[in-house]
């Protein structure tokens, strides 16, 4: 029997089919699953552009894979120049069963400005 096409985890026993096999696995034997890419991940409600706040802006985000949604335990988020007027980055890094790395950019734009009062100019 060719136990190289069994997916198993760190197991040690006896293996069986339709026919029993009594051979024993070391316990270290084990086959590593392919990582998968998230390099085809759709991020979800990432706006393009936030008000400057004078504090960080760290929208929250969802990413979608395949019509799947991507568990938060299965990336990690950082963030780069999210704090002042101008361009921001979110940078998203596949952990555990994903790998890989997108990164999307959002503005941050001026507050708006109000004029409280106006008077006319002298001549």
């Amino acid at each position: 029997m060719d136990l190289s096409r069994i997916n198993y985890y760190s197991y040690a026993g006896t293996v069986c089919s339709d026919r029993t096999v009594n051979e024993k696995l070391p316990s270290n034997d084990f086959v590593q699953e392919e990582k998968i890419s998230i390099s085809n991940v759709s991020v979800k409600d990432l706006k393009s552009s936030y008000v400057y706040t004078g504090k960080v802006i760290e929208p929250s985000i969802r990413l979608m894979l395949n019509g799947k949604a991507l568990s938060a335990e299965d990336y990690s988020i950082t963030y780069k120049k999210n704090k002042s007027v101008g361009l921001a980055t979110v940078i998203v890094t596949g952990k555990n069963a994903y790998t890989g790395i997108v990164q999307k950019q959002f503005r941050i734009l001026p507050k708006e400005t109000k004029i409280n009062k106006l008077s006319a100019g002298k001549k």
